[in-house]
This record gives C-alpha cells, structure tokens and sequence, in this order.
C-alpha cells in the first residue's frame, strides 16, 4: 500500500511540474495573444491585472491537469505493461496412451 502510494504520489508530482513548466513556457504567447494591444487606454493597469490573473490562474490549471494526465497514462500504460508480460498458457498435458482395445 504504501509502495503505491509513493509511486502515485511521485506520478502526480512529476505530471504537476511538467504541466506547471509548459504553462509557463507557453502562457506569455498565449495571454498575449487573449489581450492583443492596448493602445487607447490612458492606464493599462486593469487589463495588466486581468492579464496576470488568467496566467497564473492558468498555471494552477495546467498543473492540475498535467498531474491527472501523467496519473492516467502512467494507469494505463502499466496496465497494458502487465498484460503484455503475462506468461502465455501452458498447453494441456498429453492424456496417457489408452488402452488396447481386445
């Protein structure tokens, strides 16, 4: 029990920071891009504000989501690990030569 509670855990962690860490590789293109310009606007500071409370509202998702992802895949494919590596079934025992018939 403990064993694969530590295994899970690690699978959520890892799957958290990887999500985390593309969130913020890719999150300044793509708030960027939700905001386009500002021009107009004599203070920019309440788009600025909404701006960096989708990002790092993005952050937290992209974690959560990145922790479900590699838990579900992880499942999955020690599922499909454990089902490929099964013994194939022994073939049934030879029956003992009948006897003659009189």
């Amino acid at each position: 029990m403990l064993a694969w509670l530590k295994r899970t855990l690690m699978q959520l962690t890892t799957g958290a920071a990887l999500g985390f860490v593309a969130w913020c590789l890719l999150g300044k293109k793509l708030t960027s891009m939700m905001f386009g310009s500002l021009g107009g606007t004599f203070s920019c500071r309440g788009d600025v504000d909404i701006a960096l409370d989708k990002f790092v509202a993005m952050q937290l998702y992209s974690a959560i989501a990145g922790a479900l992802v590699a838990f579900l895949g992880m499942l999955l494919l020690r599922r499909w690990w454990s089902k490929s590596r099964k013994p194939a079934p022994q073939p049934p025992a030879a029956a003992p030569p009948a006897a003659p018939v009189p």
